[in-house]
């Protein structure tokens, strides 16, 4: 990986005129290169500098070995994060948190200077479906029917074009599950319309641990 890799992109940055110095690391299935602008270098030249490095990154890409991946120039390292702010809260929803945190990043960004506010720790949703084996082995149901009849539902299909006063418009109908009502009413497999609790499944809403 290192003499393969590493060194090919090694070699190609080292055009660049403001370049202070090169330090990579090497592992089986990984490469990462670091690249150091040398201190004296005006800010204001940044920009123009990282997509000066991507180009020559690019333009190796045809040196590499076959199979590596393509190459990724991460240049968030030249940003500076000044302030880490923390939301707590008692009897407030992890939801509700991430709400007043987005506000706050929607009206921070109006402030002059700041470039980029960036949110941690969000508690990701999930809906849980629990089963009730007596009930699937009465009606005959295995759990993959289940699956597979929510994964029916929960698909994006094209509906093609409506044409309104000379104009055509794309609908675009959306059967996603959004609420844990769509969850616990899925179609019965086996078309004998829906299923209803109490009984079959049950889908509940908790954050992901």
């Amino acid at each position: 990986m290192a003499e393969e890799v590493s060194n090919v992109i090694e070699k190609a940055v080292q055009e660049l005129g403001p370049l202070d110095y090169v330090e990579s690391r090497s592992s089986r299935d990984l490469s990462v290169v670091h690249v150091y602008i040398k201190r004296t270098t005006d800010a204001s030249r940044l920009p123009q500098i990282w997509d000066e490095l991507r180009r020559k990154v690019n333009d190796n890409q045809r040196k590499l070995p076959p199979g590596a991946g393509p190459s990724l120039v991460n240049d968030d390292f030249g940003d500076t994060y000044g302030v880490y702010l923390a939301l707590t809260s008692d009897g407030y929803s992890y939801r509700e948190l991430y709400e007043v945190a987005k506000f706050l990043q929607r009206e921070l960004l109006k402030v002059q200077d700041v470039k980029r506010i960036i949110l941690y720790g969000q508690q990701p949703e999930a809906i849980y479906v629990e089963m009730r084996r007596d009930k699937m082995a009465q009606l005959g149901i295995s759990p993959h029917q289940i699956y597979s009849a929510l994964s029916a539902k929960n698909v994006v299909a094209a509906a093609g074009n409506l044409t309104i006063g000379g104009e055509r418009i794309p609908p675009q109908p959306d059967r996603r599950i959004h609420q844990r009502e769509g969850v616990r009413r899925p179609a019965h497999p086996r078309g004998w319309g829906r299923l209803r609790p109490p009984g079959l499944s049950a889908g509940r809403g908790r954050y992901r641990t």
